[in-house]
């Protein structure tokens, strides 16, 4: 757990760990040069499976993660940040999973997240899955993965340090090309927002870092993109759509064309990549019945709504909001 000035929920994060009900880890606190009262908290703590380990000068927080992963002592190296709440039973469900399941080399889990916005977050379980949805964003949510170790020392797949922000995002893509990963369909941590969390203080940079990481991805599927290829599926990776029918046809043209290009590359898995698409042009097809009955024209003559297996009631709720703003226009 890297501490950086996080005296504020500290107390929280840190009795989330202690009162596990998996009671066998070391728990390595890197305070990272805090300038508040970070230390003297942790240190109010007796119990002995705390290991704090301070950075005698800020050196941020992927080089931390880094240093975490080197000097920790044990199998698995279960990430936590000290400002969420991790569920009792997280290491103890986490740790029998990676046991019964030798193959996967990081796992996460669903979360609930409290603050300024109350949600229960999911994400796709098995790797297929998992590795198509990393070519629009992470999907393994940072401080809920555990990993193996052997796996990140013997392939020497640390965080890139030149990422100070979604470091995690870029090395989740990274491992996936070697190794497995996966998720656990159960809530096992509480994910506190806040404004002071780095994804909500620094959103513009996790942004930018993150577009870096997804065209990355786009070059190995072999596509040249313009830029204004790059901006459309930046936008639908941040589910930032627009209410046009111009919007819509480029969205599906910009789909359609990561369909064709992994058919020869073969980067992803078929299916589970059609089944992202899909689900892609269904979101956004479904947030854009202001247009009434050219949005539900558009979805069925595509072929991306064949990848998406709507319920009887998704399709007639679909229709209905199409039909209702169609009259209203």
């Amino acid at each position: 757990m890297p501490v950086y000035n996080g005296r504020r929920y500290l107390d929280d994060a840190i009795e989330s760990i202690l009162k596990q009900t998996y009671k066998d880890f070391e728990f390595l606190i890197i305070d990272d040069g805090s300038t508040d009262e970070s230390e003297e908290i942790i240190r109010s703590y007796s119990d002995n499976r705390i290991r704090l380990v301070r950075n005698e000068k800020n050196i941020g927080l992927t080089a931390t993660l880094n240093k975490g992963i080197e000097i920790s002592h044990g199998k698995y190296v279960v990430r936590m940040d000290c400002d969420d709440i991790s569920l009792p039973e997280r290491l103890e469900t986490q740790f029998y999973f990676m046991e019964k399941n030798p193959r996967i080399a990081v796992c996460g889990t669903w979360v609930d997240t409290f603050g300024s916005i109350n949600s229960t977050w999911k994400y796709p379980l098995e790797h297929d899955e998992v590795r198509s949805q990393l070519l629009f964003a992470s999907c393994l949510v940072h401080p809920t993965v555990i990993i193996k170790k052997a796996s990140i020392i013997r392939d020497h797949l640390y965080y890139d340090e030149s990422f100070i922000r979604s470091q995690d995002y870029e090395l989740w893509v990274r491992i996936s090309k070697k190794h497995v990963l996966a998720n656990i369909g159960k809530v096992l941590l509480k994910l506190r927002i806040h404004e002071n969390k780095v994804g909500e203080k620094f959103k513009v940079e996790q942004i930018e870092f993150a577009d870096v990481v997804r065209h990355r991805q786009i070059s190995e599927l072999g596509i040249s993109a313009t830029k204004d290829e790059l901006a459309m599926h930046s936008n639908i990776s941040r589910w930032r759509y627009e209410l046009s029918e111009q919007f819509l046809n480029g969205a599906e043209e910009w789909l359609m064309k990561l369909s064709h290009s992994n058919k020869t590359k073969q980067i992803f898995e078929e299916v589970a990549f059609h089944k992202e698409l899909g689900r892609k042009w269904w979101y956004m097809c479904n947030s854009a019945t202001g247009l009434g009955l050219r949005t539900w024209r558009l979805y069925w003559h595509s072929t991306l709504s064949k990848y998406m297996d709507l319920t009887w009631k998704q399709k007639m709720m679909f229709l209905k909001r199409c039909i209702t703003k169609n009259g209203n226009r």
